[in-house]
Parts: structure tokens; C-alpha cells; sequence
């Protein structure tokens, strides 16, 4: 295999291998619903820390509430107002869920010192023991808040010492004698554990520090930020550490329009950006941003996926106004008549898909049922020279992106994948100019409402229904990323007896992919039979709103936009990875440091 293309591979590994840390973000539980388990096991915990059958008042009652439970209750309604006065973010769900972490964590330390105790027949005083429990759990504190709340440590700092803290309060109040020498070892043991978090996150935020000039911990935070509230939350942050490095081109679109009697009914836009690269940032949900920039032009704007990878992803949210400027300039000089042709459709490896509209051709190709993400703007640009050079007419390459599994890879210039598409596009376009009719029909639906973390954004599913020399074809765009494989088959088969021809598309759109996983599939998380209806239903509407209409098609290039730029995703990803790969070693030195220092410590007092 070529070097380069050995590149290319390695670089997909890389993104897909930073992709997969979304698998490990989960939601924290509902507050209410941790409230019964931190009792139960502070009322379980208060046995071990001493059982009197004859005293079950401090065995239960002072052990397990007071001395665990209380700590654990308090520090996580008082860690958030703390940590916001200092300009942290703190939600009760994950202020609540740290707090049990941490509890758990001392519990675990009294089960261990405890089985010690029996298996070696020695003797550990128990105040020492829950006092280097509480000590420990600064480490988890101070890390967690470091990373969703504040980047700063003296900021970060008093949030993370409240649980700590009040337990030892209790200790001094309810377990004497937890005197000075007792009040001298809670505190270096604390230093101990602080510093070895230090230590940890000064080796973790170096690679990307080094690489972009950016303090990773804070990329996490803001990160977060904006999956957890979505909107502006972080974005501005995140979008200015990727403006950063971002780089100016000049990017491919091109758009159909269909006009009424003068008035435009749809368009059809196809960008060559990506829509990427999750939430709102960036390009992400495009199609949305774009259907809101041209309300004035048509309320019916379908925003298909071109060729693009994560390369192309939009530096900022802002730069959609470009691509909505070049939109308004190409209308303003399409050229629009009655002529179109016949859907046709070519078979190989894959599917290559096309249609002519005026004086262009629309392409579309779609590897289903074998499952692949996107088609890099070096093949489609390929593709569509190719197609013009061999008919004389301009085109647009469209990239159905309906077949996914994990871990798919790309389709890049230079592959066997990318040459076998270039090739079947110019004969699918060649193979629709002999098709050409003087009359076309076009018909619109659109369904909205569909839940984001379901895998539909908010333009939900569009039917554009064109019929030409008596042939209906149904293009069906669904407002995600991607799809799971055999959907596309049982949604065309599912409308086979109302339209002779149709193609399922998705917009890519990585708004659906800001939630639990990551990894979010049109089909993935909602019932297919569902989406299988409404499709049957909107094909239905779009039938019933077939009229004659004019067509137009016209390319461009939308100049000067600012995009995430050539290899990039893969230098941030391979950022990111080192990262993760240096957290696993240093997450266990740090621990291992903080564990031996405070065993040390404990056994000279």
C-alpha cells in the first residue's frame, strides 16, 4: 500500500479512536434518586467503622448519618453555589453523583483497612483510617472539578475540599480525640493528594498546550459546557480555539431551484463543507442554519450532504452567512426551464445516482448496503469534472451518506473506492443525458418535531418528489448523521408501489451527535417502523403537492470561508489521543505517589 495512503488510513484511525472518548461520557443520575442509596450505604458503612449492638445510636446514627452521610448531603448542595462565586460551573446532578463517588470511595477505604486488620491481626486506629478516606477523596474532587467546572486550581480548590472538610469536622465533633496531631495528618495527607492531581494534570494538558497553545482541561469544560446546555454554552470558547487553527478556502455549492409562476417552491442546496463537528459549533446543524438564513427565498430548503470530510468543518457558526450569501448571489442569476430528464440509476461496487435539471446533472452515490462515512472533496470534485467534461453540462456531487457502522471508514482520493466512484458518475451522467423530457412536476413535504438525541434534528424529514417523463422519484433527507444499515432498504421498499425511483439521504448533521455515545445513527435510537411511517406518509403529502414547475441549476464557490483545514482533525485528534494515552499512565503514577506518601506518613505518627 502507498505511504500516503497508509497516511490517510492512520489519520481515520486517529479520528475514529477520538471519537470513541464520547462512548465513555454518561448522564449523571437524578439527585432524588441518589438521595436513598448514599443512606443505605452510610448506614451500612457506620458498622464497619464500629459495631455496637448495645449502641445502636452511634453505631447508625453518629457513624452512618453524622459522620458519612451528612458530609456527603452538604458538600454537594454547598459545592455549587462555592464553585459558581468562583466562576466554575456545578449542576446538583453532578455535584450529587461526586459526592456519592466519594463516599463510596472512603467506604471502600474502610473495607480494605478493615480486611487488613482481620487477615494480618493488627491494630488501626479507626480515626486514622476514615480520617485518610476523607483525605483521598480529594484527589477525585479536585480532578473532577478541574475538568467540568474550572480549570483553575484555586478556584476549583474550595468546591473540592467541602466534603473533605466536613468530615472532618464531624470527626473532631463526634469521634474523639481527633486532636492536633490528628488535624497535622489530615493535612498533609490532603497536600499529598492535591499535589499528585497536580502532577497528573500538568502531564495531561501538556501535548495540548504544546501543539495549539490552549489549556485542554479548559477545552473539556467548555466542551461539556455545551453538550450538557447545548446553545451558546461554550461555544464562543470552543469556536475561538478553533479559529485558531483554522484556514481559509474556497469551497464548492451548488443549488437546484424550483420555481412556480416566477416564486420558488424548494431548493435544494449542496455545500461542500462538513457539517461537523457536534452541538452547534461550527457547521453543525447546518441544514437548520441555512433554512433560517433564506426564510426570505423559500420555506422549503433542503441542505443535502456534498463531499466533505471533517477537514471542511466551519471554524465558527458565523461562516454559514458566507454560504448564505453565495446562495442569494447564485440565485439571483440561475437560469430556469422545463427540461430535466429521468432518474437513473448504475450499479457496481456501489450506486451512482443521476438526474439532469435544466442545463446540470445532479450525482448522488450511496454505498448501501455496505457501510461508509464520507466521500472527501478531492473525489467529489473529481467525480464532478469528470461528469461535465464527458457530457458539457455542470454538476453537483451529492454524497447520500445513509449506511453507517462503526468504525467506517472514508471514501479518499487515490483509494479503489475513489476511483470506481469517479468512473461510475461519468457513465451514470452520460446514461441520463439520453434521458432528457421537456416537462417536471415537483412535489414537497417536510416533518419536524423529532427529539435531536434521537438521531433527527430540527429539520426533521423532507420528501422532494419530482416527476419527469412519467416517472415519480421520491429523494427522501433526513436531518442526521448518517444511518443504521438496512433502513434505507425498508424505507424505499416501503414506498415501492407509490414512486418508481428514490434515494434516502441524510445531511450529516452533527447536532445529533452532542449527546450520550456519541455515535448517533438515523434509526439507532428511534423505532424504525416509526420513521418507515411518517416516510409513507410524507411521500403521500409530497404526491398530493406535484405541480409544474421550472428548474434551474447553478454552481459556485463560497470564497474565503474558514474551515478546520488539511490533516488538521487528524494533528488534534492524535492530540487528544496522546493525551488519553498519557492520563492512563499518569492517572496510576499519581495515585500510586499520593497512596505510598500517605502510607509513609501514617506509619511514623
Amino acid at each position: 500500500m502507498p505511504k500516503e495512503q497508509n497516511m490517510i488510513l492512520d489519520a481515520q484511525k486517529s479520528v475514529e479512536q477520538t471519537a470513541s472518548v464520547m462512548e465513555h461520557l454518561f448522564r449523571a443520575p437524578k439527585p432524588v434518586k441518589l438521595l436513598i442509596p448514599i443512606l443505605a450505604v452510610s448506614l451500612l458503612s457506620g458498622m464497619l467503622i464500629s459495631f455496637d449492638q448495645n449502641n445502636l445510636y452511634n453505631t447508625f446514627f453518629v457513624n452512618g448519618i453524622v459522620i458519612l452521610a451528612l458530609p456527603t448531603y452538604l458538600s454537594a448542595l454547598i459545592s455549587i453555589p462555592l464553585a459558581e462565586s468562583l466562576g466554575g460551573k456545578l449542576y446538583l446532578r453532578r455535584s450529587m453523583l461526586l459526592s456519592f463517588l466519594s463516599l463510596l470511595i472512603i467506604v471502600g477505604v474502610l473495607i480494605l483497612f478493615k480486611g487488613v486488620i482481620l487477615i494480618f491481626d493488627t491494630n488501626i486506629d479507626i480515626l486514622m483510617i476514615i480520617t485518610f478516606g476523607y483525605a483521598a477523596i480529594v484527589w477525585l474532587r479536585h480532578l473532577s472539578l478541574l475538568s467540568t467546572s474550572n480549570s483553575s486550581h484555586l478556584r476549583s480548590l474550595p468546591a473540592a475540599l467541602m466534603q473533605p472538610l466536613l468530615g472532618f469536622i464531624m470527626l473532631v465533633i463526634f469521634m474523639p480525640p481527633f486532636g492536633p496531631e490528628e488535624v497535622i495528618v489530615a493535612g498533609i495527607t490532603l497536600i499529598i493528594f492535591l499535589f499528585s492531581v497536580i502532577i497528573l494534570t500538568t502531564l495531561a494538558t501538556t501535548p495540548m498546550r504544546k501543539a495549539f497553545g490552549v489549556d485542554g482541561l479548559m477545552m473539556v469544560r467548555y466542551s461539556l459546557d455545551h453538550i450538557t446546555e447545548g446553545g451558546e454554552s461554550g461555544a464562543n470558547e470552543v469556536e475561538d480555539f478553533f479559529e485558531s487553527f483554522s484556514e481559509k478556502m474556497d469551497v464548492h455549492v451548488g443549488l437546484i431551484v424550483f420555481k412556480k409562476d416566477g416564486k420558488i417552491k424548494s431548493i435544494m442546496i449542496v455545500p461542500s463543507v462538513h457539517p461537523g463537528p457536534f452541538g452547534m459549533l461550527g457547521g453543525s446543524d447546518l441544514p437548520l442554519k441555512l433554512a433560517k438564513g433564506l426564510a426570505d427565498r423559500s420555506k422549503s430548503v433542503l441542505v443535502p450532504h456534498g463531499a466533505a470530510t471533517h477537514d471542511l468543518n466551519l471554524s465558527s457558526s458565523k461562516e454559514k452567512v458566507k454560504i448564505a450569501d453565495s446562495v442569494n448571489s447564485l440565485l439571483e442569476k440561475v437560469e430556469c426551464h422545463k427540461a430535466s430528464s429521468k432518474f437513473i440509476r448504475l450499479s457496481d461496487s456501489m450506486d451512482v445516482c443521476a438526474q439532469v435539471f435544466c442545463n446540470g446533472i445532479l450525482l448522488i452515490h450511496t454505498s448501501s448496503p455496505n457501510p461508509t462515512d464520507d466521500v472527501d472533496y478531492s473525489t467529489g470534485s473529481a467525480a464532478r469534472e469528470k461528469a461535465s467534461g464527458s457530457t458539457g453540462r455542470d454538476t453537483l456531487f451529492l454524497d447520500a451518506h445513509n449506511c453507517a457502522k462503526r468504525g467506517s471508514g472514508c471514501i479518499y482520493f487515490g483509494s479503489k473506492e475513489s476511483y470506481a466512484l469517479i468512473d461510475l458518475t461519468e457513465k451514470a451522467a452520460e446514461k441520463a443525458v439520453e434521458h432528457l423530457t421537456d416537462k417536471i412536476r415537483v412535489g414537497y413535504a417536510q416533518k419536524t418535531g423529532y427529539e435531536t438525541e434521537k438521531g433527527i434534528g430540527e429539520c426533521g424529514i423532507q420528501v422532494l418528489l419530482a416527476e419527469t417523463g412519467g416517472q415519480k422519484t421520491a429523494y427522501i433527507l433526513f436531518d442526521g448523521n448518517n444511518m443504521v444499515m438496512g433502513l434505507r432498504e425498508k424505507i424505499i421498499a416501503e414506498i415501492s408501489d407509490v414512486v418508481d425511483c428514490a434515494e434516502v439521504l441524510t445531511t450529516d448533521n452533527h447536532a445529533v451527535n452532542a449527546t450520550i455515545g456519541g455515535f448517533n445513527p438515523v434509526g439507532l435510537r428511534m423505532d424504525k417502523d416509526i420513521i418507515i411511517k411518517d416516510v409513507r406518509k410524507l411521500v403521500g403529502i409530497a404526491v398530493g403537492d406535484l405541480e409544474e414547475v421550472e428548474v434551474g441549476m447553478t454552481t459556485g464557490y463560497v470564497k474565503n470561508i474558514s474551515v478546520f483545514g488539511h490533516e488538521n482533525v487528524a494533528r488534534l485528534s492524535s492530540v487528544v489521543n496522546s493525551t488519553m494515552a498519557i492520563m492512563k499512565v499518569a492517572t496510576f503514577i499519581s495515585l500510586l505517589f499520593a497512596f505510598v506518601a500517605s502510607a509513609v506518613l501514617f506509619l511514623l505518627v
